[in-house]
């Protein structure tokens, strides 16, 4: 099934020359996705289905069924924002490999430099965005994504190994 699904995907000539293994990821990555989607939208929870028999009005004089389409319009701006963001962050690191190539340095280094930023800040991270809310954590996010990216401009080590630390709490604000 896979193998006709990436032969359609081929010939509708959308996608750049993949190996064929990335093919088979994103395609099942796609599908994975769908059917989030359709089981997220079908899934309705109970305070939902109590809601719609009841209407509770709060202490700011909105019903419950207000403050939930308020938030559940949120909650889709963010989530779109948010994927973007994740998204953006996931497609950098094949980019980065080929960059740190291309400056000759140790490449290996500079990745796990970057991953173990992340496990060392993620702890303390948590808390720190919870305590500070997520729209500031995601706006201190693309901050530090800026510096980073500037930061990759240079070939030397030392500046890059920076940027990697900074990456790996960057991408911990994220979750």
């Amino acid at each position: 099934m896979l193998q006709v699904a990436l032969s359609l995907v081929k010939g509708l000539g959308v996608l750049p020359d993949w190996p064929e293994w990335a093919l088979d990821v994103l395609i099942i990555m796609t599908g994975l996705l769908i059917v989030t989607v359709v089981l997220t939208s079908l899934y309705t929870p109970e305070d939902e289905k109590a809601e719609k028999k009841t209407e509770i009005t709060t202490s700011g004089g909105k019903s419950a069924k207000q403050l939930h389409n308020e938030f559940h319009a949120f909650r889709q701006k963010y989530i779109i924002v948010h994927l973007i963001i994740m998204l953006a962050d996931w497609m950098q690191g094949t980019h980065m490999y080929t960059l740190y190539l291309s400056y000759n340095v140790n490449v290996s280094a500079l990745f796990l430099t970057g991953f173990f930023s992340g496990a060392l800040f993620a702890p303390f991270l948590g808390s720190a965005v919870d305590k500070f809310g997520r729209k500031r954590s995601c706006i201190v996010y693309c901050v530090l994504e800026i510096i980073i990216n500037v930061m990759e401009h240079y070939t030397n080590f030392t500046v890059l190994l920076i940027g990697r630390v900074l990456g790996g709490v960057s991408t911990n604000l994220l979750f």
